[in-house]
């Protein structure tokens, strides 16, 4: 029975990890996406929204 909650905290670890890499990958993906766009439309890091360009 112990051997069984070990499996299971262990499949739990692995699955926190895969969930949480997949999490900083789309959000460093989706990053990278909304500077590519800022770039192109002339927005600049530190302009606070609605500044004129």
């Amino acid at each position: 029975m112990a051997l069984y909650h070990f499996e299971l905290q262990m499949a739990g670890i692995i699955l926190l990890g895969a969930m949480a890499a997949g999490a900083i990958s789309l959000w460093l993906r989706r990053r990278r996406e909304r500077r590519e766009e800022d770039a192109a439309s002339g927005i600049r890091p530190g302009d606070p929204p609605g500044a004129p360009e």
